[in-house]
């Protein structure tokens, strides 16, 4: 529905998120998310689409702490380029209990894992936190 607008995604995103996430980092979470997606849909690489979400993001009241997750997430993923993602290094960015952080470590391994999808969900789902929230 909102493939071809990532700024309606966003903006859909955040307010279907808003009925169960009434935080700001979980309905925010949320609305990155619809935007990575409809940027995808318009054949945005996933690399592309993560810094143009970033732009909808960045200065949204209470946008800091989705924004440092989803940097930490950025900065891990070039700091292990070329190297398997490990339980810990997801871990290293929460539980995935909040949506902030199950946002930032399905981004890590899609990332780290664009080209080969099953390696990236295996990764997303074998870590201690909330792994089907990751995985799906």
């Amino acid at each position: 529905m909102y493939a071809q607008d990532m700024q309606a995604a966003f903006e859909m995103g955040c307010q279907l998120s808003a009925l169960t996430h009434g935080h700001p980092s979980g309905y925010l979470s949320g609305g990155f998310f619809a935007a990575v997606i409809s940027g995808l849909c318009q054949h945005i690489p996933l690399n592309t689409s993560v810094y143009k979400a970033l732009e909808l993001l960045i200065g949204r009241p209470g946008f800091q702490e989705v924004e440092r997750l989803i940097f930490r997430a950025l900065d891990l993923h070039e700091k292990l380029k070329g190297m398997p993602l490990s339980p810990q290094h997801l871990e290293s960015l929460g539980g995935a209990w909040v949506a902030e952080e199950a946002l930032a470590i399905s981004l890590l391994c899609s990332l780290h894992y664009v080209e080969d999808f099953k390696v990236g969900v295996l990764a997303a789902v074998n870590h201690g936190g909330d792994s089907d929230s990751t995985g799906a």
